[in-house]
């Protein structure tokens, strides 16, 4: 009887190797995935910052812009007219105030760059009011939680809203209280992701103009991932805005 010829198995040695470099291979292929899902999330952590950044900082200077003024408003303790109110309030201790220390500049904006005045105090405020014969809009940093409110409203501002610092900070406590007046975005949706934003501002008064008639703006605008100084350079993500605007009011 012919026998049949005897089938070659794998050597114990042979199966081991093959199953190191498939291993190896596994480690490598689900390292480079997971790379490339941390790199895309980095990615979009950075653009979504990116576009609250600017289309915050897009919306103040339509508004600013637009301003037109036209009344007086008497507000806490000084009467404007431009239409155009820098503030800083502290809702804690139920205290506004609009004072003069907001002044970026005391002289005349030279067209070649900079300014031919003196650089006064770089102090910033937390708040900007606009308003006219038949509308007001309020920009307003709760520093406390990072998160930037903004209300319009089609109506007149009543003087008695706003012409004692109890009444103004009550007057901003109820921008507050409403989340749709938010306009910083606290993360992705059903994501464990949250931003800080952060607006201050500060003026800009051409020589011969009083400041409460002041038609210049300065802002700045930072927006970054919540606890960013502490985490690793991957994680990280921040976007900064730096602006001067004018309203284009010159009566």
């Amino acid at each position: 009887m012919e026998r049949l010829p005897r089938k070659k198995a794998f050597t114990l040695l042979e199966v081991l190797i093959a199953a190191t470099i498939f291993a190896t291979i596994m480690t490598m292929a689900t390292g480079t995935v997971s790379q490339a899902r941390s790199f895309q999330s980095r990615l979009a952590r950075s653009r979504e910052v990116s576009e609250d950044v600017r289309r915050i900082a897009d919306l103040v200077t339509r508004e600013v812009r637009e301003t037109r003024g036209g009344m007086w408003l008497r507000v806490i303790d000084k009467d404007y007219y431009r239409g155009m109110v820098l503030f800083n309030c502290d809702l804690a201790a139920n205290v506004c105030t609009t004072t003069n220390n907001t002044r970026l500049y005391n002289g005349d904006p030279n067209p070649m760059g900079g300014t031919t005045g003196e650089r006064l105090s770089s102090g910033f405020v937390n708040g900007l009011l606009l308003y006219d014969t038949d509308s007001y809009r309020v920009f307003f940093l709760d520093a406390p939680n990072a998160q930037v409110y903004y209300k319009e409203q089609n109506s007149v501002l009543q003087v008695n809203t706003v012409n004692s610092s109890d009444r103004f900070a009550n007057f901003i406590r109820g921008i507050t209280s409403d989340s749709d007046n938010r306009i910083s975005r606290t993360g992705e949706s059903g994501s464990i992701v949250q931003y800080d934003t952060y607006i201050r501002f500060t003026g800009f008064t051409p020589s011969g103009r009083d400041f409460d008639k002041q038609p210049f703006v300065h802002f700045t605008l930072e927006a970054r991932v919540r606890n960013n100084s502490l985490l690793t350079d991957a994680d990280k993500a921040s976007a900064i805005i730096r602006t001067m605007v004018t309203s284009r009011n010159y009566q």
